[in-house]
């Protein structure tokens, strides 16, 4: 299961600083199981930059909306182990919660 960790809506952000963009919000979640899974061990915490997963909800200047997120297993693949692991079984339910909320 995941959390609702927070969120940031860059435009406004940015306009702090007199710059106007399109509409960016990052959503950002969390598994206790899967970010407790590689923050125990001391080779694995070097991911800790990525915790929690992050989801960016943005408008392009065509008017429509995208979903972004970092490829994941990709990712995971280039440190393998439990990071892999982890990477993979995040990714699915994080894919399926998009899948929910775009239908």
């Amino acid at each position: 299961m995941y959390a609702y960790v927070g969120q940031h809506d860059m435009k406004a952000t940015l306009a702090n600083f007199g710059h106007d963009v399109l509409a960016v919000t990052i959503v950002e979640v969390c598994s206790a199981k899967y970010s407790a899974a590689i923050l125990k061990l001391d080779a694995e915490r070097i991911v800790s930059p990525l915790i929690p997963c992050r989801i960016a909800i943005y408008e392009k200047s065509n008017g429509n909306t995208y979903i972004g997120r970092m490829n994941s297993p990709l990712f995971g693949r280039m440190f393998g182990g439990v990071i892999n692991e982890v990477m993979i079984e995040a990714t699915a339910i994080t894919e399926a919660m998009i899948a929910k909320i775009i239908k």
